[in-house]
């Protein structure tokens, strides 16, 4: 069984329509001695996937079938069109030895605002504060996010060992981008076969989904309490009122700002604060109002 010669017939056929891209064909009737296989008729015509076409160099195989006509005859057709970008180089290749591919998208996610522009025209920002250095909470605001899907094909497929990298964010810079800016959101693989050099094989073709975010995915953790270390002693949180003429010690309605260690980052306003880094923070040792 063996393959003793072949011819091209002609007519080729070249057909491109507006807004399409181009397709041809050709076609080789080969003479066989006796019923031979396919792949072997094939091959000794020699083209393959991605061979160019004679007089249309920028069309290349995408595929061919043969159809044997009679014991002595068969014919194989070829099929061409324009690459596509996300073809491999070498078509021949497997799935698993072919380079990944990566697309791209965008969306938006809404984030804790922790930062204004006070100034108009002004780029500088500061803190999100009140104007006695409390952080202000509660705000959210949009923030444009790359979405990032890697798909590839592997032979095995470790779930166990993938499953720990679901949720993990980048620690040191990947890919060129910053540290703790890229967070991995979700893996999916899902099962495929084809047969190669004569053998049927089994194999996953997989997806990566990751999230890039410019502001990183830190967690924004405002030190903040109802309770302060003064006095060498964790107490509430306490700030002064006028009661009847007279001027009382309540507890802080709100969290109050701390410093480092555990006091107040500005003191209550009645203790004389000195800004920011200062502030009294021992307790004057004076009852909250309505205690004994």
């Amino acid at each position: 069984m063996a393959v003793t010669s072949y011819r091209e017939v002609i007519p080729r056929t070249y057909e491109h329509k507006i807004g399409g891209s181009p397709t041809a064909t050709r076609v080789f009737v080969a003479t066989v001695d006796a019923p031979t296989g396919s792949s072997e008729v094939i091959g000794s015509i020699g083209i393959q996937h991605g061979s160019p076409h004679p007089d249309h160099g920028n069309l290349t195989c995408d595929g061919f079938s043969a159809d044997e006509t009679d014991r002595h005859h068969v014919t194989v057709t070829y099929t061409y069109s324009v690459p596509d970008p996300e073809d491999p180089e070498d078509p021949e290749q497997p799935p698993w030895l072919q380079p990944d591919s990566w697309a791209f998208s965008t969306t938006n996610a809404s984030v804790a605002c922790t930062e204004h522009y006070p100034f108009v025209g002004n780029n500088v920002s500061a803190i999100l504060a009140n104007t006695a250095g409390d952080a202000i909470f509660g705000i959210s605001r949009a923030e444009a996010e790359l979405k990032i899907s890697i798909s590839g094909s592997r032979l095995v497929f470790n779930l166990a060992a993938v499953k720990q990298y679901v949720n993990c964010v980048n620690r040191s810079p990947w890919a060129g981008f910053p540290p703790h800016t890229v967070q991995c959101v979700g893996v999916s693989a899902s099962p495929a076969r084809l047969e190669w050099q004569d053998q049927v094989i089994d194999y996953w073709q997989i997806t990566i989904e990751l999230v890039y975010r410019s502001s990183s995915h830190d967690l924004f953790l405002p030190n903040v309490g109802f309770h302060v270390i003064a006095g060498g002693k964790k107490q509430r949180a306490w700030t002064y009122v006028e009661q009847d003429g007279e001027r009382v010690k309540v507890p802080a309605p709100h969290p109050v700002s701390l410093n480092m260690q555990g006091g107040f980052l500005c003191g209550p306003d009645q203790d004389g604060a000195r800004g920011p880094n200062g502030g009294t923070p021992d307790d004057d040792q004076t009852s909250y109002f309505g205690a004994g």
